[in-house]
C-alpha cells in the first residue's frame, strides 16, 4: 500500500516512528469513514472522533473470525459423507497426496503444518528488509536457519484468494504452484537486479532441501491440482455491519 501512494517514501523505513505514523494515518481514515466508522464507534462505545488504531485492529480481527471461520467443503463431504468429486478433482487429489508431495507440508485439518519453509517466490515491492528482499521468519527469530522462510498457509478457499506468495507477487494459482516445483521455469521469477539475484540463489539453496524439490508437474497436472483445491472452497458469510 505504501508503494501505491506518492509521498510515502519516509514510511518505508520500518522504524518505530514510521510505524506510529502509519497507525495514526489509518486511525484518522477510520474516524473520517462515514460507513464503517460509526459501526466501530458503536461497538466500542466511544465517539467516532475518539477511535484509535487499536479499535480498528480489534474490529478487523472480529470480522475475520466471523466471516472467514471454516465451514464444511465438498472434500469434507467426500471424505466423511457421501459426497462425490469430479474425475479431475480426484486426479488432482492423487497428485496432491502423491507425486506432487503437497500433503507433506499442507497437511492436517487446516491443510498446513504451520511450519516455516523457503520457496523462491518473486518479491513484490521493496520487501520487509528493503532492496526487494524479505528475510521472512528470520526477522523474528534472528536464526540464520530461518532466513527466507514463511509459514505454510492453509488451503481453504485458496482458489478465491489471489494474489499468492508472501508478497502477493503472483496473481494466478497456477503460477504459484509452478514456482513451488520449478522456480526457474518462469524467467519473470528471476530478479533482474544483481543484489536480488544473490538473495534468490540463497533461497534456492534452502528450497533444494524442501519436499517439492525435484518434483515435475505438467500443465495438465497443475490444472487437476487446481480442480482438487476447488473442492476446498466454501462460502463466507456476508460482511457484518453491526459489530458485537
Amino acid at each position: 500500500m505504501l508503494l501505491n501512494s506518492s509521498g510515502n517514501e519516509t514510511l518505508q523505513s520500518e522504524t518505530v516512528g514510521s510505524a506510529n505514523d502509519i497507525f495514526r494515518e489509518l486511525a484518522q481514515h477510520l474516524r473520517n469513514d462515514a460507513e464503517i466508522g460509526p459501526a466501530v464507534a458503536k461497538a466500542h462505545k466511544v465517539q467516532q472522533s475518539e477511535l484509535r488504531f487499536l479499535d480498528m485492529a480489534e474490529a478487523l480481527a472480529g470480522f475475520i473470525r466471523h466471516n472467514f471461520r471454516l465451514k464444511p467443503t465438498r472434500f469434507h463431504d467426500f471424505v466423511f459423507g457421501s459426497g462425490q468429486l469430479t474425475p479431475d478433482e480426484l486426479a488432482g487429489g492423487l497428485i496432491f497426496y502423491g507425486k506432487g508431495r503437497c500433503g507433506i507440508c499442507h497437511n492436517g485439518p487446516y491443510f498446513s503444518d504451520f511450519d516455516f519453509h523457503a520457496i523462491p517466490f518473486p518479491q513484490a515491492g521493496f520487501g520487509k528488509n528493503g532492496f526487494g528482499v524479505d528475510y521472512g521468519r528470520y526477522n523474528v527469530t534472528l536464526d540464520v536457519d530461518d532466513l527466507y522462510k514463511f509459514r505454510t498457509p492453509p488451503l481453504f478457499n485458496v482458489t478465491k484468494t489471489a494474489p499468492y506468495s508472501h508478497s502477493g507477487s503472483l496473481y494466478y494459482l497456477s503460477e504459484a504452484i509452478k514456482v513451488h516445483v520449478d522456480p526457474l521455469g518462469d524467467p519473470r521469477a528471476i530478479p533482474a537486479d544483481a543484489r536480488q539475484r544473490a538473495d534468490f540463489y540463497e533461497v534456492l539453496k534452502k528450497w533444494s532441501h524442501a519436499p517439492m524439490a525435484g518434483v515435475e508437474l505438467s500443465d495438465g497436472d497443475i490444472k487437476q491440482l487446481i480442480a482438487f483445491l476447488g473442492a476446498l472452497e466454501f462460502e463466507s458469510d456476508e460482511a457484518v455491519r453491526e459489530l458485537n
